[in-house]
């Protein structure tokens, strides 16, 4: 592995110019999440759920960075089968 998170991020940020899908932002949302900027990561994984509010793994992990920063009731919350009683 390489390492190379803010190469990483400056190429997400290329793609996402060229086309805004939830992917490109869940990948810079990971390499941020390896920076440890949680509150960037929970605000790319936000964009990519407004761009596709169907797709589960940018809930799980925007819930996995809320843990990160010991936020349990936002990461509960953005799994709603966790909040089920």
């Amino acid at each position: 592995m390489l390492r190379q998170f803010g190469k990483a991020v400056g190429d997400y940020n290329q793609a996402i110019r060229l086309s805004s899908d939830s992917y490109s932002y869940e990948g810079r949302g990971d390499a941020y999440i390896l920076q440890g900027q949680y509150d960037s990561a929970i605000a790319d994984y936000s964009e990519a759920i407004k761009v596709k509010p169907d797709y589960a793994a940018a809930y799980q992990v925007r819930g996995f960075a809320y843990l990160l920063q010991a936020d349990t009731q936002r990461a509960l919350a953005t799994w709603p089968i966790a909040s089920r009683p």
